[in-house]
């Protein structure tokens, strides 16, 4: 059975074709339809690029679509893409469906589904890759899908990270989803930034995995947070790995009063929808404890209620400092 993180159906890489297996009437580029059998469809990702996440719920339906007849070719599309190179890159939760529509169901009021034998479905192939990446399908591509397809390490914990950096870098410090990235700019921060990324990610594990932590922490205000400190090369290792270890063990009470306590002490007594469980205000707060962790000043209680404030006019948001 699929779980909340895993999926039963998984896409591999495979060889692409020589020649399509169907007629193109010799163009190397063109759309049609086609009546689809479950044997094609796995022919079709057994030629994949591979790589993508596949959502069972999402399968499930089309599947039930195709059995009651339902499923509109017209509307749904043309799912299956193939590039130039001869590889399928697009429709592989049709391909899936189809899979799963040729076998007998039943619908919740007990009513027997036959399956059936074939699918009309739309095909294009000759895609060029610049296309591939505007792909978005009938399942919007995130871009962890692009970098779990691009075996990404990490895509889940890297993907937002590289959002957020690119909105940081055009002044959105509060919100990391506001600055829409083009595929471009995304590739360009990833390959710019990725050690960086990747170092964060393993800096922040250590914290997250501590039991009393979980739930407390927002994991990418976390990562985002270390990914910041290191961009701006401003502490030295040891240095670094003191505030870490301040963070994830009891044995710096100031860290464990105003970073770690204000945040179990929001948690406890405000609503899922507080402000200290959101992305920003935790940021603000990991990088205002930073800057007087590092500094030395550590005699004042960092105010949660002036934070907000601060955050909240988002023109005096406390960044890191050197």
């Amino acid at each position: 059975m699929p779980t909340k993180t895993h999926s039963r159906y998984v896409v591999h890489e495979g060889e692409p074709y020589a020649e399509l297996p169907f007629s193109t009437g010799g163009e190397k580029r063109g759309e049609m339809y086609a009546d689809v059998t479950a044997e094609q469809a796995a022919d079709y990702l057994a030629h994949s690029k591979g790589g993508r996440r596949i959502r069972d719920e999402y399968v499930t339906e089309l599947a039930r679509e195709m059995r009651e007849g339902t499923y509109s070719p017209v509307v749904r599309g043309k799912p299956f893409k193939f590039d130039a190179d001869g590889y399928l890159r697009d429709g592989h939760h049709t391909a899936f469906a189809v899979i799963a529509a040729q076998e007998d169901d039943t619908r919740l009021d007990g009513t027997p589904v036959p399956g059936i034998s074939t699918v009309p479905a739309g095909v294009i192939w000759g895609l060029t890759e610049a296309e591939v990446l505007q792909l978005d399908g009938n399942v919007p591509r995130t871009y962890t899908d692009v970098l779990h397809v691009a075996r990404v390490a990490n895509a889940q914990e890297m993907a937002p990270m590289v959002k957020a950096a690119i909105s940081w870098e055009h002044g959105y410090l509060t919100d990391r989803t506001h600055y829409r990235a083009t595929p471009a700019e995304l590739d360009a921060k990833l390959h710019e930034d990725g050690a960086l990324f990747a170092r964060a990610i393993e800096l922040a594990r250590p914290v997250l995995s501590v039991t009393g932590h979980r739930g407390i922490y927002s994991p990418t205000a976390l990562r985002f947070h270390l990914y910041l400190l290191l961009r701006l090369g401003a502490p030295a290792e040891p240095f670094l790995y003191k505030w870490v270890n301040a963070l994830t063990y009891d044995s710096d009470q100031w860290v464990v009063r105003n970073v770690l306590g204000a945040l179990t002490d929001a948690r406890a007594a405000l609503t899922r929808s507080a402000p200290f469980r959101r992305y920003p205000y935790q940021l603000g707060l990991l990088n205002e404890g930073w800057n007087r962790f590092s500094k030395g000043s550590l005699s004042h209680k960092i105010a949660l209620k002036t934070l907000a404030e601060r955050i909240s006019t988002k023109s005096d948001f406390p960044v890191p400092r050197a």
